[in-house]
């Protein structure tokens, strides 16, 4: 029974980031040209709401492989995504330990340190203003995220 729970969560988990994806890509959530990372912001609170370090692998691993199967236009960025999710996998053990708060951090940084990755090895420009505001978003969206998880069953806490 106890593995069925956690094939329910794993599915629920990869059918909701596949839905924020398509809420990312076709700009739902977009005010004034500033479009949350959806994606990003999903994987970021998997890092605090998960069963352990196999379970976790296998979603992001799964995820992987929906994203570049159905969008490998998108392959470029989702390395960068995924990269940068596994690296703050084992930083976030080096903040603070208070979970919240390390999610603001890891979630402001792999904001900005995806952009600067996307500007090293894919080239597109993002305005530093522009920058800043969509960490702000991600931050707002972030944290409604986090209180709603963090009071919900799916929690992994």
């Amino acid at each position: 029974m106890i593995f069925w729970n956690h094939i329910e969560k794993f599915l629920l988990i990869l059918l909701v980031v596949c839905l924020l994806f398509f809420i990312q890509q076709y700009r739902i959530f977009s005010i004034s040209h500033i479009n949350p990372n959806l994606v990003l912001l999903s994987l970021v609170l998997l890092l605090f709401f998960n069963p352990g370090l196999l379970s976790f692998l296998a979603v992001i691993i799964s995820i992987a492989l929906v994203m570049f199967i159905t969008t490998p236009y998108w392959s470029g960025e989702f390395a960068i995504l995924f990269a940068l999710i596994v690296a703050f996998l084992f930083v976030k053990k080096l903040l603070t330990g208070d979970r919240f708060i390390d999610f603001i951090i890891i979630l402001s940084a792999s904001t900005i340190i995806f952009y600067i990755a996307l500007g090293v090895f894919l080239s597109p420009f993002v305005s530093p203003l522009t920058l800043l505001k969509e960490v702000l978003y991600n931050i707002i969206l972030g944290s409604l995220a986090w209180f709603v998880l963090d009071k919900s069953e799916l929690s992994y806490k």
